[in-house]
């Protein structure tokens, strides 16, 4: 399998710097809530790309991370990573194994995603974490998403419903406020073959991006809770795994 949006994966690695910064600090503060010792965990990178977030992830925490991706074209990233263990599929991970797993923007590539909510959680150790980093509100729906292969934008709802009871949600809520906007102003405006100015992408990031997570913490806009261009959850697995 070939990923189509390898470009924009690497426009994002080094035009993106905040938003990259964000999304590594989630979770490296799990891990480091879970233990002092990260090279003892067992974490999973679900849709890994090119090991862009696993490489820092484990640098700053001095951990080994297991790599899941099916794309073949992104296999050369890992070469010389000797802390990025690489997999073809989530089912090279052994059963209740995962203290954490972590996925940011793939859920929306995969038509049958319960199935897949329900694999993590089987992979995951009882009270394993489970992070997920999603594009919000198919009202946000444009070009380029469709250009991507995103089946669907989520909602706080539909991820409840679809976690189920065998996951206690500590964290879900909308991020990045100011990126709402912005998404909107995209899908009404800007290029219908889905392709991003890199020059607006840097300014987005280094300008946008902060005033956005400064307003997903203010009052007036709810805490993250009314509305964002993405949307965060964090979960516990509670279902005792037998």
């Amino acid at each position: 399998m070939q990923y189509e949006g390898k470009d924009i994966l690497e426009l994002l690695q080094t035009k993106a710097k905040n938003y990259n910064n964000f999304l590594t600090g989630i979770v490296i503060k799990e891990i480091l809530k879970r233990t002092k010792k990260p090279k003892n965990l067992k974490i999973v990178d679900f849709g890994s790309g090119t090991g862009f977030f696993a490489t820092a992830i484990a640098q700053k925490t001095a951990s080994k991370i297991d790599c899941i991706e099916i794309s073949e074209n992104l296999y050369p990233y890992y070469k010389n990573k000797p802390n990025l263990l690489l997999h073809r599929s989530l089912s090279e991970i052994n059963d209740h194994s995962a203290d954490i797993i972590y996925s940011f923007n793939v859920l929306e590539h995969i038509e049958d995603d319960i199935s897949y909510i329900k694999l993590f959680q089987k992979k995951l150790k009882e009270n394993g974490v489970l992070i997920l980093y999603l594009p919000a509100f198919m009202c946000l729906y444009s070009a380029l998403d469709e250009k991507i292969g995103h089946y669907r934008r989520y909602n706080k709802k539909e991820l409840i419903e679809k976690l189920g009871d065998d996951f206690q949600i500590k964290t879900l809520q909308y991020a990045d406020s100011a990126g709402f906007f912005v998404t909107l102003l995209y899908k009404i405006i800007g290029n219908k073959d889905g392709k991003i100015n890199p020059t607006a992408l840097y300014i987005f990031d280094r300008f946008i991006f902060p005033l956005g997570r400064l307003f997903d913490h203010l009052v007036l806009f709810g805490g993250g809770k009314l509305f964002g261009k993405n949307v965060l959850c964090i979960a516990i697995n509670k279902k005792t795994n037998k």
